[in-house]
Parts: structure tokens; sequence; C-alpha cells
């Protein structure tokens, strides 16, 4: 049917040529809002999820990564081995944060010894990492150095998981012990432990472009006179490890400390030892 007239902003249209430039404008736009649509690399995330990536850590995904493979070993995304990491802190000038993973004994703060590795930040936490019998990746022990604490969560919080997204929420029992003395705990709680693997994304860092996965830990409960309800993002690429992360502190810092400061980074540079 023949279009023989077209109101466009307003104006009633009825030359052939004002009716197909307008057409031709009108295609134009829908094109373009289509394209904006499609072209977000955040759309399908839970917006929660979007919204923190946004915040913390804006203009870094630039795209999807469909045919990134699924985590299967977990060792090929977070190398469990002597490794430096260094990242910059987004939206903070030119300071840097460092990640040291390397063989350990025993667990930090604890005279325990066990077989494992830890994660030392140069925020002040270092984390224990340890290998389970499924091949998960898990942290059970962190110390926060700055405030002498020492945070133990039973069962073990999963920090890569090979088996996909299909991870059942665990309650897990928090214990925050002052470092002093271990065994006497100041506050315990329990909260429910989600992690979530969120797909393949392309991201940009200093240190290059990667295709990373994107992991997901969020906590919900209560803590002694604190409740929790926070969420840290990992992006982890496999042959490297972890490109980018929204929040590097220890639950410990939702639980007691009001700091809304910068604690995501992006990575600069790996220098892996012997």
């Amino acid at each position: 049917m023949a279009v023989r007239s077209l109101l466009y902003h307003g104006r009633m249209l009825s030359h052939p040529r004002q009716i197909a430039a307008a057409l031709i404008a009108l295609f134009l736009v829908g094109q373009s809002m289509a394209s904006t649509s499609s072209d977000d690399p955040l759309k399908g995330l839970p917006s929660a999820v979007a919204d923190q990536l946004r915040k913390h850590l804006p203009g870094v995904v630039v795209g999807r990564a469909e045919d990134l493979p699924p985590l299967k070993e977990a060792r090929d995304w977070l190398p469990l081995s002597q490794v430096d990491f260094v990242f910059d802190r987004t939206g903070d000038g030119d300071r840097t944060t460092r990640w040291t993973i390397t063989p350990a004994k025993k667990v930090p703060g604890l005279d325990k010894s066990i077989k494992g590795w830890t994660l030392v930040q140069s925020n002040g936490t270092t984390r224990f990492l340890s290998l389970d019998k499924d091949g998960v990746i898990q942290s059970q022990f962190t110390v926060n150095h700055p405030n002498g604490l020492l945070i133990k969560l039973d069962p073990p919080e999963p920090v890569v998981h090979p088996v996909g997204s299909d991870v059942p929420p665990e309650d897990i029992r928090i214990s925050v012990s002052d470092l002093g003395s271990p065994d006497d705990v100041e506050y315990s709680g329990t909260a429910r432990c989600t992690w979530r693997d969120l797909g393949g994304f392309r991201v940009k860092v200093p240190a290059g472009e990667f295709k990373a996965r994107l992991l997901r830990v969020h906590y919900k409960g209560s803590v002694g006179p604190a409740s929790v309800d926070g969420s840290r993002l990992l992006f982890v690429a496999p042959g490297t490890g972890p490109v980018a992360f929204s929040d590097d502190r220890d639950i410990s810092a939702f639980l007691f400390f009001n700091d809304d400061t910068a604690h995501a980074g992006v990575l600069r540079k790996v220098s892996r030892g012997d």
C-alpha cells in the first residue's frame, strides 16, 4: 500500500521526497537504538551485577565471549604456583595493588600444617587457598593483618569451581578471632554464600585484552552485631588467572568497616616464578 502522507515530528508530510527522507530517518534511528541495545555486553546480567561493573569497572567489559570454554580445570583459571599479579586501582589515579600466590605449608595465623597456597594481597589480607578432592579451589582461612583478625569459613568459600554455574548456595559459618588468640572466637554467625559463573566476556585492561569468565560470590547473613549483604566479582582468564575484580577485601570488611573507597583492580602485569 502506498504511503500518501506521514506525520513526522508534528508535521504532516505529503511530498514523496519528504516522506522518503522521513522514513529513512526513522529507520536509521530505529537501527541505532537496536544496535545500542544489542551491543551492550552487560545486557542479560543481573541488574545488581551490571550496576556493580559500571560503578567499579567502567569500560572494562568490551563484549561477550560466547566461544570461551567452560571451567573444567580450576588451576587453568587461577594458577596455584609462584606468581605475582600487579593491578591498577580503578578510579584512584596511579595507585596499584599486588597479589602474590606462593606455596604454603601451614595456615596463616595458625600452627596447623596443611598443603596449600597463600594469596598475599598488598592491602594487608592473606587468604589461604586449597584444592579439594573435586578440584575446587577454595578458601577457608583469611588473615586481616591491619585489623589483627583471623576469619574462618566453614565450609570453605569456593573461589574457582570447575563445574560451571550450577553450584547450590551454601550456609557458611563465619568465625572471627583476634589474631593473637585464634582459639577465642569474638564474633560468629552464618551467611548464605552463592557462587556463580556468569559467562564469558571480553575485557580490556592495561595488560591487554582477554577472554575471561565472570565469577560472582555473594554473601547474605549476619555475624555478631553486623549484617552482611555484599558481592565480589572476579574475571579469570585461562592460562593467566585474575585479570579484573570489583573488590579484593575479605569478608570482615563487609561486616565491620564502612569503607566505600576504591577496591577494584585491573591487571597491569604478571610475573611467574621458576
